[in-house]
C-alpha cells in the first residue's frame, strides 16, 4: 500500500517529487533544485514511553501544485524529496496519536496545540528541513519533530 501511494504521489508530481524511503533503489531525480522534508513520527514521553502519530496526511504546496500524502506511522519518518519552491506543508487528518501499553499500540486522546500548518519551510538544495507539531496529552505534552 505505501509503494502505491508513492507511486501515485510521483505520478502526479512527477518529475518534481520523487518519495525517499530507505532500502528503495529508486535515486531521486527531481529536474530542478531539491531538498528533502522531514517529520519524524515517533517520540517518547518523559517516562520514555513511546507515542507516534498514525494518519498523518500532510498536504503539501508548491509553486506548480499541491499534493496529499499520508505519512506511514510504522516507518517512524516521514521523508520526501520535494522542489525547494515547497511554499507550505499542511497536517490534515484524520490523524491519532498512539501511545505504546504493552506491547501494543492504543489510542491516546490529543489536542494539536501548534499550527497545523507550516508556511514556507525552507528547503535548500541537497540540505534536510525537520518540520514538526507539538500536541496536548493527558500524559503531558507530545512533540514530533522540529518546531517552526
Amino acid at each position: 500500500m505505501r509503494t502505491a501511494a508513492l507511486l501515485a504521489l510521483t505520478a502526479l508530481l512527477a518529475p518534481i517529487v520523487v518519495a525517499c524511503a530507505p532500502g528503495e533503489d529508486d535515486p531521486p531525480s527531481p529536474d530542478r533544485a531539491s531538498g528533502f522534508l522531514e517529520l519524524p513520527l515517533v517520540t517518547t514521553l518523559a517516562d520514555g514511553t513511546p507515542v507516534r502519530l498514525r494518519g498523518a496526511a500532510l498536504h503539501l504546496v508548491t509553486a506548480d501544485d499541491a499534493v496529499p500524502v499520508l505519512a506511514d506511522a510504522h516507518a517512524g519518518l516521514f521523508s520526501l524529496e520535494l522542489p525547494v519552491d515547497l511554499s507550505r506543508v499542511e497536517l490534515t487528518g484524520p490523524w491519532q496519536l498512539e501511545i505504546e501499553r504493552d506491547g501494543t499500540w492504543q489510542p491516546l486522546a490529543a489536542r494539536l496545540v501548534t499550527s497545523p500548518v507550516v508556511d514556507a519551510p525552507a528547503l535548500t538544495e541537497g540540505d534536510v528541513v525537520e518540520i514538526g507539531f507539538a500536541f496536548e496529552t493527558a500524559h503531558g505534552p507530545v512533540t514530533l519533530g522540529a518546531l517552526r
